[in-house]
């Protein structure tokens, strides 16, 4: 009785490798069709063998060259019989038995990791956790493409997903789907807000005019971040508020100029300041009734009574 899983579609894919235990192998070596779909048969009869339910789909990888190969992964399912420890230890006796480099394992929704199974030795490496879409450095991806029989698919459908860690700084916020108009063009663009709650059209009309003057939003939604596609990352308040105050401001370096404090003088300073205006001011009032003084004198002497003032 054949195992085969025949539940298609990414979505399934995703959610199988979130809610179950799970894991990647293949059998394929070379370019050599006809020989390894004889390798995919003995693959599939040890994986009935064990009670390993498997899906089948295409994968797609480069190497160190630079060179892309592709294969036919199976996705592979632990039974319920079957504890992850033995799982585990089942698909790395299959991957070093069928010549692979390595295969890969994954429990539920944590991270999935890389089993070598040649004779290098290495030890395991964390891959990060599924993905929807292309890798971001094509170190592996998987095409949901159905594969009939044993054959290889020529071509296949853009249904990818892999294993990866965010592309982005881990933040809480909001990506949005973003459709618009700019210059007679109907566009659209992912844009990541950090704020939990859902951006007004005001805010969304906003961001997108610094980036494309003119522009008007016709329409938005929330969605899950596509990493195969372009994203506009909004930052936050405080750092907006960093970059407004480390910005130099003439207007503001004026109004925030510091003023000087006038110091209060002591006693004997502030007594030693009064006598001084005291004496000054006496000056004056002398030098006024010396001047009135001559002024008298000058009219007496001129004919002029003695009641005369200045």
């Amino acid at each position: 009785m054949s195992m085969e899983v025949n539940e298609g579609g990414l979505a399934r894919a995703i959610s199988k490798s979130k809610t179950k235990v799970t894991g990647h192998i293949s059998s394929d070596r070379g370019s050599d069709e006809p020989a390894n779909r004889k390798k995919r048969q003995n693959l599939e009869k040890d994986l009935q063998k064990k009670g390993i339910g498997y899906k089948k789909s295409v994968g797609e990888y480069k190497y160190d060259s630079g060179e892309k190969g592709r294969e036919v992964s199976y996705q592979t399912t632990k039974s319920d019989k079957m504890s992850k420890r033995k799982f585990g230890k089942l698909m790395r006796r299959l991957g070093r038995k069928h010549d692979q480099e390595s295969v890969i394992t994954k429990d539920k929704d944590k991270k999935a990791k890389l089993h070598y199974t040649d004779k290098s030795k290495k030890k395991s490496e964390t891959l990060g956790k599924t993905k929807v879409g292309k890798h971001p450095k094509d170190y592996g991806d998987t095409n949901i493409t159905p594969v009939r029989g044993k054959k290889l698919p020529k071509k296949t459908k853009d249904r990818k997903m892999h294993y990866g860690e965010d592309t982005i700084p881990r933040a809480t916020g909001r990506t949005l789907y973003v459709c618009f108009t700019w210059r007679g063009k109907y566009m659209n663009l992912q844009m990541f807000f950090p704020n939990h709650k859902m951006p007004s059209r005001a805010d969304v009309q906003d961001a997108i005019q610094k980036v494309y003057p003119g522009s008007k939003v016709s329409h938005y939604d929330s969605v899950l971040r596509d990493p195969t596609e372009p994203i506009l990352q909004m930052p936050e308040q405080a750092q907006i508020d960093q970059e407004v105050s480390a910005a130099p401001d003439e207007n503001k370096s004026k109004l925030t100029k510091p003023k000087k404090v006038a110091v209060p003088d002591d006693k004997e300073k502030v007594k030693a300041r009064d006598e001084k205006q005291l004496q000054q001011k006496q000056k004056r009032v002398s030098t006024i009734k010396r001047i009135i003084l001559l002024k008298k004198m000058q009219a007496l002497r001129q004919g002029g009574g003695t009641d005369i003032t200045t």
